[in-house]
C-alpha cells in the first residue's frame, strides 16, 4: 500500500478521487460508496476504522484548500451520518461529524456553504434529539446564514432551521436556556432584516414552550424586541407584535420575572414616534398596572409621563383608548392605595406644609409660551425611581404633571389636571407642601384656549383654596396666606392680560365662587382691591364683580344675604364691599340698591354732582337702568307700590333719572317712575325730614345708623377719599354735559335748601 493509500485508508482510491471531483454526480456516487463502507464497518463493529474515515474526511477534505474537496468532504460526512443513523452509535460520532460542517457555514464559496447546510440537515435528521447537544453552535451558524447573500444558501439554511425547530419541539427540555439566552441577547440588536426575522422566529418558538419558562429571561430580550417593532419591514413588525403580545399574556404575576427591569425598558419606548411601538409599550404598562398594582407606585412619574401624552393621539384611536384606560387604572390605584404607603418617602413621613412665608412667596410664572416637547423634558428629569425602593415619589410626580400642563394637547392637559385634583383630595396636606412648584402653572392655564381645561383648572385651584386648614394656628395662617396668594395672582393675571380679563374674567370668578364660596371669594377680592394702586384696573374689576353679583345665578344666596342684612356678618360684608366698590361710583350705588340702603343711595347721588359725568359713567348708568328692569330687582320695583314706606327709593331713582341725558335709558326709567302712586305725599315726607336734618337735628339719623350697625358717615368719607385718589391718579376726563336748562346752566341734582 502506497503512502497516499495509507493517508486515506480505509477509503479507497476511487472514493477519494470521486470526492475530489468537480462534478456533483461523481461526488455523489463516491458519497454512496462511503455510506456503504460505513454500514459494513458498523455491522462489523469496527468503530476504529469509522473514526479513521471521519478523521480523513475532516483533515483531507472538509478543511482542504480546494473547494471541490470541501464539497466532497461535506457530502461524505453526511453519508456517514446516514449510515450510522441505522445503528445506535451515531451519538458517539457527532463530536467528529458536526464541527467540520459548522466550520463550512462561513466558507467563502457559496456552494460550499450550501453543501454545509445540506450536510447538517442530513446529520440532524438522523441524530434528532442528540443534535441538540450542539444547539448553541448550530444556532450561531444559522444566524450568520440567515443574512447570506446567496439565495440557495439562504434557502438551505431555512430548511435546516425548520428542522431544528421541529426537533426542539419534540423535547424542549434538552435546551439549556442559561447558555442559549446570552446568545440571543448578543445578537438581538442587529438591524439586518433577515437576521431579525430569524431571531424573532426563534423567540416565537421558545415562547410557545411552557416548560422552558423563557419569560424569566424576558428582561434581557425585551429591549431588542421593542427595537425591532419599529422596523420598516412589515413582516418583521408583524412577527414582533405577535411575540410581544404572547409574552405579555404570559406575564401574569410580577414575580414571574424581573418586573422592575422590564418597567424601565418599556418606559423607554412609550415615547417612541412609531405608533405601533408606542401602542405596544402602553399595553405593557397597562398590564403591569393591572398585575403589579402597588409595585408600580415608584414608577408613577415616568409612567404618567408616557401615558398622558398618549391621550392626545389623533392618529391611532386604539392608542388613545388604551392610554385612557391605563390612566383611569392608575388613578384608581392611587385612589385605593393605603395613604401610609403614599406618604412615605425614603422611609420617613413627608413634611406636611411649608412655612407661612413660603406660602406667601410670589411664584414665577411658567416661562415658555405654547407647547413644549414633553417627552424630552420628561426624559431629562431625574426620577430616582430606578432605586431599589418601594416609595411613592410625589415630588417627581408633581414635576411631571406640571410639565404636562404645557402640553399642546387638550386631552393631556385635562389628564394632568385630573391628577392634580386626585392628589389634592387623596393627600391634601402633602400636596399643599408643593404648591409653589405647580400653582404658577395652574394659573397660566387660566389663559388656555379650551374652556373645558380652564373649568377643570379652576376646580383644582378651588380645591387647593378650600383645603381644610390644620388645627394649629400656624397651619391656618398658612392656608389663609395661600388663599390670599391665589386671589392676588388671579388679579395680577387680569391686570396684565386684558384678553383673559375680558373673555374669561366673569367665568373664572363665577367658577371660583361656586367651588370655594361666593362670600369668601368676594370678601378676599374686595380686601385686595382696597389696596390696589391701579385705580383704572380696580374700577374695571369692581364693575365686573358688581355685574356678577347682580346677575349670576351662582350668587343668589349672597344677594339674599345682602338684601336682608340680618346678621352682623352680613353687615360687615356690606361694608367691606362698599369700600372696594368705591372705585366705581355706579357700582357702589347699585350695591346700595341691592342692600336696600336707599337713603344712603340718595346721599351718594349728591356726591355724584362733584364727579365728572364721563361717557363710561353714563354707560354704567345705562346698564344699571337695564338691570333695574331685570328679575334681580323685582323686589325693588314692587317696593315702588308703597311710596310712603320707601320714599328714599323714589328719590334715589329720580336722582338717577336726573343724571341721564335724554335717551332710551332715560325714557325707560321715567316710564317706570310714572307708575308710582301718590308721589307728592311721599316726597313731602322727605322734605320734612330734610328740613329737620338741616336744622341740626340729627338724632334720628344717628339712631338709625346705630340700629343698622353700619357707620354710613364713615363709608361716605371713604367714598370721598377714593374719588379724590382717582382724580389725582389719572388725567381729568372730559365730562359729558347734561342737557341744558332754559337758562343755559347744566341740570344738577341739588340739595334741598335750608328752611
Amino acid at each position: 500500500m502506497s503512502s497516499a493509500d495509507k493517508q486515506y485508508h480505509p477509503l479507497t482510491t476511487a472514493i477519494v478521487r470521486g470526492l475530489n471531483d468537480k462534478l456533483y454526480d461523481k461526488r455523489k456516487n463516491a458519497a454512496l460508496d462511503v455510506e456503504r463502507l460505513i454500514k459494513s464497518l458498523a455491522a462489523a463493529g469496527d468503530y476504529t476504522s469509522i473514526s479513521k474515515v471521519l478523521n480523513c474526511l475532516q483533515e483531507n477534505f472538509a478543511y482542504s484548500g480546494n473547494a471541490n474537496s470541501r464539497k466532497g468532504g461535506l457530502i461524505g460526512l453526511a453519508a456517514i451520518a446516514i449510515a450510522l443513523g441505522q445503528t445506535d452509535s451515531i451519538e458517539q460520532f457527532l463530536p467528529e461529524l458536526v464541527p467540520p460542517v459548522l466550520g463550512c457555514f462561513t466558507d467563502t464559496d457559496n456552494r460550499v456553504r450550501y453543501y454545509a447546510c445540506e450536510a447538517m440537515y442530513n446529520i440532524s435528521k438522523v441524530a434528532r434529539l442528540q443534535i441538540l447537544n450542539f444547539f448553541n453552535r448550530i444556532f450561531v451558524g444559522l444566524f450568520k446564514l440567515a443574512s447570506d447573500s446567496d439565495p440557495s444558501v439562504k434557502n438551505g439554511a431555512e430548511l435546516l432551521d425548520r428542522l431544528i425547530k421541529d426537533i426542539v419541539n419534540e423535547d424542549s427540555s434538552a435546551l439549556d436556556l442559561a447558555t442559549f439566552v446570552p446568545l440571543l441577547q448578543e445578537r438581538i440588536y442587529t438591524e439586518e432584516p433577515h437576521s431579525r426575522q430569524f431571531l424573532v422566529s426563534w423567540m416565537t418558538v421558545l415562547e410557545a414552550m411552557p416548560r422552558l419558562n423563557i419569560k424569566v429571561y424576558l428582561p434581557t430580550l425585551l429591549e431588542g424586541l421593542f427595537r425591532m417593532l419599529s422596523d420598516t419591514n412589515l413582516e418583521i413588525r408583524r412577527m414582533c407584535e405577535g411575540v410581544l403580545g404572547e409574552f405579555l399574556r404570559d406575564v401574569k404575576e410580577p414575580t414571574d420575572t424581573d418586573f422592575q427591569a422590564m418597567v424601565r425598558i418599556v418606559l423607554k419606548f412609550c415615547i417612541s414616534e412609531d405608533p405601533l411601538t408606542k401602542l405596544m409599550a402602553i399595553s405593557w404598562l397597562h398590564n403591569f398596572a393591572c398585575i403589579a398594582k402597588e409595585q408600580m407606585l415608584p414608577y408613577m412619574p415616568e409612567v404618567l409621563g408616557a401615558v398622558l401624552p398618549a391621550l392626545s393621539s389623533s392618529v391611532d384611536g386604539k392608542l388613545r383608548d388604551l392610554a385612557a384606560a391605563s390612566n383611569d387604572n392608575l388613578m384608581e390605584l392611587i385612589n385605593t392605595a393605603d395613604t401610609t404607603i403614599l406618604t412615605l418617602e425614603d422611609g420617613k413621613a413627608v413634611p406636611s406644609t411649608p412655612t407661612a412665608e413660603a406660602a406667601d412667596t410670589t411664584a414665577e410664572t411658567a416661562s415658555s409660551e405654547g407647547a413644549v416637547a414633553v417627552p424630552k423634558a420628561v426624559d431629562s428629569v431625574d426620577m430616582q425611581a430606578a432605586d431599589a425602593s418601594d416609595r411613592f415619589n410625589i415630588a417627581s410626580l408633581i414635576v411631571i404633571l406640571t410639565l404636562m400642563l404645557l402640553h399642546d394637547s387638550v386631552a393631556t392637559r385635562l389628564g394632568a389636571l385630573r391628577w392634580f385634583h386626585l392628589l389634592q383630595s387623596k393627600l391634601p396636606t402633602i400636596v399643599f407642601g408643593y404648591v409653589d412648584e405647580f400653582v404658577p402653572a395652574l394659573l397660566k392655564v387660566l389663559s388656555d384656549p379650551s374652556e373645558k381645561v380652564v373649568g377643570f383648572d379652576l376646580k383644582v385651584l378651588a380645591a387647593l383654596s378650600s383645603c381644610e386648614s390644620p388645627d394649629d394656628e400656624s397651619g391656618k395662617e398658612v392656608a389663609e396666606a395661600f388663599f390670599k396668594r391665589i386671589m392676588m395672582d388671579v388679579l395680577d393675571l387680569f391686570s396684565t392680560d386684558q384678553e383673559l380679563f375680558e373673555q374669561r374674567g366673569s367665568f373664572i370668578i363665577r367658577s371660583l365662587a361656586t367651588d370655594v364660596g361666593a362670600s369668601r371669594i368676594y370678601r378676599e377680592l374686595a380686601g385686595i382691591l382696597l389696596q390696589e394702586d391701579d385705580v383704572k384696573f380696580a374700577s374695571l374689576m369692581v364693575q365686573m364683580l358688581n355685574m356678577i353679583l347682580l346677575t349670576s345665578p351662582e350668587l343668589f344666596d349672597l344677594r339674599q344675604q345682602l338684601k336682608k342684612m340680618e346678621t352682623e356678618e352680613s353687615r360687615s360684608f356690606f361694608c367691606t364691599l362698599f369700600k372696594s366698590w368705591c372705585h366705581s361710583p355706579m357700582s357702589t350705588y347699585a350695591l346700595c340698591l341691592l342692600a336696600q340702603q336707599y337713603e344712603h343711595a340718595c346721599q351718594l347721588l349728591l356726591k355724584f354732582s362733584d364727579l365728572p359725568m364721563t361717557v363710561p359713567i353714563l354707560v354704567e348708568v345705562d346698564k344699571l337702568i337695564q338691570l333695574l328692569e331685570s328679575p334681580v330687582f323685582t323686589f325693588l320695583r314692587l317696593q315702588l307700590l308703597e311710596p310712603q314706606r320707601h320714599a328714599y327709593l323714589i328719590k334715589a331713582l329720580y336722582g338717577l333719572l336726573m343724571l341721564l341725558p335724554q335717551s332710551a335709558a332715560y325714557s325707560t326709567l321715567k316710564n317706570r317712575l310714572d307708575c308710582i302712586p301718590t308721589i307728592v305725599s311721599s316726597l313731602q315726607l322727605l322734605v320734612e325730614e330734610e328740613q329737620a336734618r338741616h336744622q341740626g337735628d340729627r338724632a334720628l339719623m344717628l339712631k338709625r345708623d346705630v340700629q343698622s350697625g353700619i357707620d354710613f358717615t364713615d363709608l361716605l368719607q371713604h367714598f370721598d377719599a377714593v374719588q379724590t385718589q382717582r382724580a389725582q391718579s389719572q388725567p381729568q376726563s372730559q365730562s359729558v354735559a347734561a342737557p341744558a336748562t332754559s337758562t343755559g346752566s347744566p341740570l344738577r341734582l341739588q340739595q334741598p335748601a335750608k328752611s
